[in-house]
């Protein structure tokens, strides 16, 4: 083996290749990259079979999208020379010339590969790599059993819990601290005499404290930089992990705290002693599952008007209603027929007026539509089914029926009857039916009352961002989009970065829901976590493992009140609205969860390597269309989307079902959803 650089440095990949030429006599030169992950020697061997199978000056692979990949090739020495050395005739000779322009001259024989030729030029490229080494993780296996044999060591040890412990080290602390972390370790499990559990337990440990290392030494999640790596989290998820996901989490809200199951062991919430804004070790973050079950309780039923009552759910059946409806007639004419003359008062029965006296034989009277039916009376003749003569008498123009166009009494309902049960979602449609069973109030479920704590100094609440101060956009939107789930919106407060002020807040509110948004992290100035231990809340979930929003929490702060905690940028807040606040919301107004659909991507969307996504789509036909401005700080993507579809970590491919969370405008409308 031999080294070349190209001179001066940096010139580029030409200027490369020329320099390891001259070190070479050879035939043919396989040029690689250094970043090809899934690259094999049958690969290298293929490309040089058809080089000197073909009359060409080389054979290159060519990627999923049939690009050329000119770096992972195998050429005829002769040819790149001479193509060289016309260009290096240039006034700047090779220096920063683009590899095409050396390529673009050669007759080049194209070999499809998109897993060989499958190149990390961005961070993404290294997460989408990543998560096909796990896919293919036979070749780790093999390794790890030959080094087990070589070693003399029986132990059972899963490699996937020892990897995402390497790459949390290597991207939370330092890239050395990988290899280092790893032995200690497994010198710890050893030093205790234990197994796979030790091992695991030891990783678990060692995850968190790279996790906190991270966070204390960058702050509240700062915009990522390249040593950062593709993602980050307190612990991998393992197919066979006991990490609850967020139904389970969840699922404790629904029991009061006296008679909730004792929660395992864990180490408690809070800064400790000082104001550095560390903590203890962090929980592992639930797997994402957008919850399903009942979570929290109801308030205690109200009786409400009907004026009050839209969009709330019926706590107790309708079922006192009257007889409805009283005979009435569909059109015009009441008789007893066959032929009779028209008499009556000048405007005949009308309706609401006092019961009319009865008819004879032969008789009819002028009637209005919704009047009471006179006694005896045979049929109701539409105006357009009669005429009269000139001695006013009546005569029906096509055959008259028994009972025609007289609505008996109780058809729609009868007394006692049940018209709508527990669990009714009071609609415009139910309060007409409600009305007309003569009610005028009904017993509901109230609706959960939301208070709104904004936080951070950095909040302007009008005018344009300006040194450092960016505009409140949770403030405006946040109220909106909780009374579209079905919340009482009694106040939004803006405390910055007070944690007194948000003691307080928190210690006097009277919601049932408390919604932070923003201190959810552990910077200096991140408050929420410390002022929850300081109140003695119970932290039911810390952090979610769903991109954005993964900091987002849920608590228990009194007996009857929860807080969830938003991230401060607005899509990871709108993720934390879906993920926690409202299947809360949804228990604690009685309604149900929504039944959950999928739909067809209109084209890939690329995946976190290991949390699972929300991405804004619009809905296409029977299509959903991924949106673009989809970060954690944009608003631009979900202010034009209909849903959000759920991508699984690794993504998901062009026409893959994938499931959708409806965003409230969507179903309904803005005139119904947000009133």
């Amino acid at each position: 083996m031999r080294w070349a650089r190209e001179e001066p440095p940096g010139a580029g990949p030409v200027a490369a290749l020329e320099a390891g030429l001259r070190l070479s006599t050879a035939e043919h030169a396989v040029v690689l990259s250094a970043d090809l992950p899934f690259l094999e020697a049958a690969t290298l061997e293929r490309l040089l079979t058809v080089l000197r199978a073909a009359d060409a000056d080389g054979a290159l692979l060519t990627d999923a999208d049939g690009r050329d990949q000119p770096l992972v090739a195998a050429y005829r020495t002769a040819a790149l020379r001479r193509e060289l050395t016309a260009l290096g005739a240039g006034p700047d000779g090779l220096t920063g010339l683009p590899l095409r322009r050396l390529t673009g001259a050669l007759d080049l024989t194209r070999v499809p590969d998109p897993l060989a030729s499958f190149d990390c030029d961005t961070w993404d490229d290294i997460a989408n790599a990543r998560a096909r080494i796990r896919e293919h993780g036979h070749v780790l296996d093999e390794w790890i059993s030959a080094v087990k044999d070589e070693l003399g060591i029986d132990l059972d040890v899963d490699t996937g819990v020892l990897l995402d412990l390497a790459r949390d080290a290597a991207h939370g602390v330092a890239r050395p601290a990988a290899p280092l972390t790893t032995f200690l370790v497994g010198y710890a499990a050893a030093q205790g005499k234990g197994g796979p559990e030790a091992v695991a337990e030891a990783a678990r440990k060692a995850a968190a404290l790279a996790l906190r290392w991270e966070e204390e030494n960058s702050g509240a999640h700062p915009p990522r930089t390249p040593d950062d790596g593709p993602g980050i989290r307190a612990e991998a998820p393992a197919e066979d992990s006991d990490d609850l996901d967020v139904e389970e989490a969840l699922a404790l809200v629904r029991e009061p705290r006296t008679t909730a199951p004792a929660p395992d062991p864990a180490p408690p919430l809070g800064a400790g002693s000082g104001t550095s804004g560390t903590r203890p070790p962090l929980a592992p973050r639930p797997r994402y599952r957008r919850p399903r079950r009942p979570l929290g309780r109801p308030p205690r039923p109200v009786s409400v008007s009907l004026a009050d009552a839209l969009g709330l759910v019926l706590a107790a059946p309708s079922t006192r209603s009257p007889t409805c409806p009283p005979s009435t007639p569909r059109r015009w004419t009441a008789g007893r027929w066959p032929t009779g003359p028209l008499g009556g008062p000048g405007r005949g029965v009308l309706a609401g007026h006092a019961q009319p006296g009865p008819l004879t034989d032969g008789e009819a009277v002028r009637i209005a539509t919704g009047a009471r039916i006179p006694a005896d009376t045979t049929a109701v003749l539409r105006t357009e089914h009669g005429r009269t003569d000139t001695q006013g008498r009546l005569h029906a123009t096509r055959e008259v029926s028994h009972g025609q166009d007289i609505r008996p009494r109780g058809q729609e309902c009868r007394n006692g009857d049940q018209l709508l049960p527990v669990g009714t979602l009071v609609t415009p449609a139910v309060l007409g039916l409600a009305a007309a069973a003569g009610y005028d109030t009904v017993t509901a479920v109230p609706r959960p009352r939301v208070e709104v704590l904004v936080l951070g100094d950095e909040l302007l609440t009008e005018g344009l961002p300006h040194d450092g101060l960016i505009r409140d956009a949770l403030g405006p939107m946040l109220p909106s989009w909780l009374r579209a789930m079905g919340a009482e919106v009694t106040a939004v407060r803006r405390l910055g970065d007070d944690a007194r002020a948000l003691r307080k807040a928190l210690t006097s509110s009277g919601a049932d829901l408390v919604v932070t948004t923003g201190g959810t992290a552990a910077g200096p100035v991140d408050h929420v976590h410390p002022t929850l231990e300081r109140i003695g809340a119970e932290l039911l979930v810390d952090g979610v493992q769903v991109r954005p929003g993964h900091p987002m929490l849920l608590a228990r702060t009194k007996e009857n009140q929860h807080l969830v905690g938003l991230p401060g940028n607005p899509l990871a807040a709108v993720s934390g609205l879906l993920t926690l606040a409202e299947p809360l919301l949804l228990t604690l107004a009685a309604r149900p969860a929504p039944e959950p659909y999928t739909l067809p991507l209109g084209e890939a969307v690329q995946g976190h390597p290991y949390d699972t996504r929300l991405v804004p789509v619009v809905l296409r036909g029977d299509r959903a269309a991924p949106l673009h401005y989809n970060g954690p700080a944009m608003l631009r993507g979900i202010a034009a989307a209909d849903a959000l579809a759920v991508v699984p970590p690794g993504g998901a491919r062009q026409g893959e079902e994938t499931e959708l969370l409806d965003l409230p405008w969507a179903a309904a409308g803005i005139g119904v959803c947000f009133t």
